[in-house]
């Protein structure tokens, strides 16, 4: 399927710098799905509440296009089946004695040892990876409510993330910058 990427970082002032060196890659220590370039997939409205929350509104969105699939995506967001051997490889990892309760991000080097990693792009919805608070997440949300005055929802921007590891199995291209508008000119 071809996605979307959405890319938000820090206005330095260096459009040209951006567009001919990026994608720029995560190098935080708390990369939840481990090293890589992270988006978010498909809506424009993560990338301004990422850059509203994590860059104080001094920020520049990037997009582009990359084509996922089950050979080259390890999705633990639409793919039962990855969730199911993510959740086998955590259990080893726990028998082993190897850690109590590994992370995603320790989940995923494991498997990458293992030589059973064949992937090139890691797409997941962190559950409460967005601030749930209405009044944080901004004017960007909608919700659909299932029933009249019932609690469940349907979120109509996820918080999905794709993490790329390696852009040329995925048919990573067109990256280039779409906010702000004064770039574009």
């Amino acid at each position: 399927m071809k996605v979307t990427l959405i890319q938000t970082l820090e206005d330095r002032d260096n459009p040209d710098i951006i567009e001919s060196n990026g994608p720029f890659e995560c190098r935080h220590h708390g990369a939840w799905l481990g090293p890589g370039y992270y988006f978010w997939d498909t809506h424009l409205e993560l990338g301004h509440w990422w850059g509203e929350f994590g860059y104080k509104n001094n920020y520049v969105i990037c997009s582009a296009i990359a084509d996922l699939n089950e050979e080259n995506c390890f999705d633990l967001h639409g793919n039962g089946d990855h969730r199911k051997e993510l959740t086998e490889i955590s259990e080893l990892i726990k028998q082993k004695g190897l850690k109590k309760d590994p992370l995603v991000s320790e989940v995923i080097e494991y498997l990458k040892k293992l030589r059973i990693w064949s992937y090139s792009a890691i797409r997941a919805l962190g559950t409460l990876s967005i601030v749930h608070n209405m009044e944080t997440r901004g004017e960007y949300w909608d919700l659909l409510y299932f029933t009249t005055g019932g609690k469940q929802f349907l979120d109509l921007y996820p918080p999905v993330q794709v993490c790329i590891i390696k852009k040329n199995p995925v048919g990573f291209k067109n990256y280039k910058i779409i906010f702000p508008e004064h770039y574009l000119e």
